[in-house]
Formats: C-alpha cells, sequence, structure tokens
C-alpha cells in the first residue's frame, strides 16, 4: 500500500538546515530512494522549521531506504550540525490526485 512519511523538523536556523540537507542528506538519499519506490518530496515552512513530505509505492521500499545505515548516519549528520528536533509519522494512503503536473 502507498505510504506517506511526515518528518516534522524543529529547528532554530532554517538556512543551516535547508545547507545541511542538500549537503549531506540529498546526496545519500536520492539514490536510495530511487531504487526503493519514492514517488515525490515536499517541503513546507512551519512557524518551527519544516514539514517534509515523502510519498512512497509501499511501506516496504520506505523502510528499505530509511534503514540503510548511509542514511542513517546522514540523517544523524543533519540533526547534530543543525541542532534540529525530529518527529517522523507514517500515513497509509487512500488516493493520490493531481490537477497539475508544475512545481509550486
Amino acid at each position: 500500500m502507498t505510504v506517506l512519511a511526515a518528518i516534522e523538523l524543529r529547528v532554530d536556523d532554517l538556512s543551516a538546515l535547508v545547507a545541511a540537507k542538500k549537503e549531506l542528506m540529498d546526496p545519500v538519499a536520492d539514490p536510495l530512494f530511487a531504487e526503493n519506490g519514492h514517488v515525490w518530496q515536499v517541503v513546507a515552512r512551519t512557524d518551527e522549521g519544516v514539514l517534509l513530505f515523502n510519498l512512497w509505492q509501499d511501506e516496504a521500499g520506505r523502510d528499505r531506504a530509511n534503514s540503510d545505515p548511509r542514511l542513517i548516519a546522514a540523517r544523524e549528520a543533519v540533526l547534530e550540525r543543525t541542532g534540529a528536533e525530529a518527529a517522523y509519522r507514517s500515513y497509509p494512503v487512500l488516493s493520490v490526485r493531481s490537477t497539475s503536473s508544475r512545481d509550486a
């Protein structure tokens, strides 16, 4: 079943978080996500940091990618560098609908 993973990151310095994600997480996550059924990611600003939403084809792919030691190390490095606090949740997806293919 398709699954939506939500990651809430609370951080004081948003610029540092964005830079650390691009430098430490994205180079590791991008190929792992592509190999394991990642569909898309949306990053939204909140009052305390950001919310990341990742849509996965299934829970097994999400779990394979997220249990990879390289991704775990990258995630820990981002949190350590930025002092961000992370909360993780996942939700089974009932439907996905798109009315446009353009970026926000």
